[in-house]
């Protein structure tokens, strides 16, 4: 994408704005090489501005081109056309409670699994009716009878849905000790998973944190542990069934309140985004490329150099544009976009330097 072709992805600042979601369009450090190659990754861990969701959709691409018959959680069959599962909940929550993280990972191993079994276990209600298994295990739920009807009818309609679906109905039906209730019951998932997850499914979720900001306003301890519930769930899924791969994005914010057992191996399993200023150079030139038709930062800037009117001193482009950014590739694609759009080869180069300042 060149300047004077400034369409709706140029110098975009968002994951959802990127219209070229291939591999080799974007910054690749080994890290990312090993999350987009590999099927070792599920999180990727991250503060916000970072390239989570662009990261998530170019996985996605990669899933699908090689998914050799996979369950793939968006599907693209649900009646909304959507990338991945980005969780809304219905209702504003308690501000207080909801910091166990237990009950998230119950709460969300729960919803992965009816997610999937609302994908792989279609049929009429004559067999549904005759499945034992699932009949037997879905009633002994310490859960009302109208979720209950409400599942198996999903199942006899062919109604696909992706966990945050049923994660919604849990908060916004049952109160926090109705589902603590529901939970001591929820082992059953483990049998229904192992009976009917034989081949593999995919589940990918984003922007969970953003659900849990708007629904539960200043509650911190559900924003925190909301999310290391979904990370905690993605990693015990897999150890009961190999089948079942969830990819998730988590905010480092959440992550760095993580004490568990089980955190230097979920750790190991996971994505830590995170930049230094070499590689954010680096990101930079390779989106100054993309998004302009120069191939240096001097170029584009039509300086070598410039002034810190604090210091006195020449400061390289580069380093001054990284001083004043927040560290994120999505700082970075903000300055970009203004820089671009100053039109810089207009200005006086005498000039220039004092437009770059106070843009």
């Amino acid at each position: 994408m060149k300047s004077g072709d400034k369409k709706h992805d140029w110098w975009p600042s968002d994951g959802h704005d990127h219209r070229d979601v291939n591999r080799d369009s974007i910054y690749l450090n080994p890290k990312i090489k090993r999350f987009l190659d590999t099927e070792r990754i599920s999180l990727i861990i991250a503060s916000k501005g970072m390239g989570k969701t662009l990261l998530m959709r170019v996985k996605k691409k990669l899933l699908i081109a090689d998914s050799d018959g996979a369950l793939i959680i968006p599907s693209g069959t649900q009646t909304e056309k959507i990338e991945f599962d980005e969780p809304k909940i219905k209702s504003t929550l308690s501000q207080s409670g909801y910091g166990d993280l237990l009950l998230w990972k119950g709460l969300w191993s729960a919803s992965i699994i009816l997610s999937i079994l609302s994908h792989i276990c279609a049929g009429d209600e004559e067999a549904i009716a005759d499945d034992a298994v699932l009949r037997n295990a879905i009633d002994s739920l310490e859960i009302d009878d109208d979720f209950k009807k409400q599942f198996y009818r999903t199942i006899r309609r062919r109604e696909h849905y992706v966990p945050s679906h049923f994660l919604s109905i849990f908060l916004h039906r049952y109160t926090e000790s109705e589902l603590q209730r529901f939970l001591k019951t929820s082992n059953v998932f483990d049998d229904l998973s192992n009976t009917y997850i034989t081949s593999q499914a995919v589940v990918l979720i984003d922007a969970f944190d953003q659900a849990l900001r708007e629904a539960f306003l200043f509650n911190v301890e559900a924003w925190k542990y909301g999310q290391l519930g979904l990370a905690k769930a993605a990693h015990s899924l897999f150890t009961t069934n190999h089948h079942i791969k969830v990819i998730a994005t988590i905010r480092q914010e959440a992550w760095a309140a993580f004490v568990d057992d089980d955190k230097e191996v979920i750790e190991g399993k996971s994505l830590i985004l995170d930049y230094s200023a070499r590689e954010l150079h680096s990101l930079f030139l390779t989106a100054l490329a993309k998004y302009t038709s120069h191939k240096t930062l001097q170029e584009f800037l039509g300086l070598n150099a410039i002034p810190n009117t604090y210091c006195m001193e020449d400061e390289l482009p580069f380093d001054y544009i990284y001083r004043h950014s927040t560290g994120s590739p999505r700082s970075l694609m903000h300055f970009g976009k203004a820089l671009d759009e100053l039109s810089l080869s207009e200005i006086p180069e005498p000039e220039r330097a004092e437009a770059i300042r106070v843009k």
